[in-house]
């Protein structure tokens, strides 16, 4: 389908959905603690944070990829 046969309004309506669904992405991803590690486990050690702040940033960089 060719964007000219695409009304405005539509057009509008779908961008604004796609940033909507991007911003839930992005906001989950950032709402992730560190803490969240300490609750799972009993004592865990500095890996378990490395490896939480390593995750967290693939996980931004996998959404930055995308958008």
């Amino acid at each position: 389908m060719n964007d000219q046969h695409i009304p405005d309004k539509d057009k509008a309506h779908i961008f604004e959905s796609s940033i909507i669904t991007w911003s839930k992405k992005i906001k989950n991803v950032l709402k992730l603690e560190p803490e969240m590690v300490f609750k799972q486990k009993k004592d865990p050690g500095p890996d378990e944070e490395i490896s939480f702040w390593e995750n967290k940033a693939k996980n931004l960089n996998s959404i930055y990829e995308q958008i």
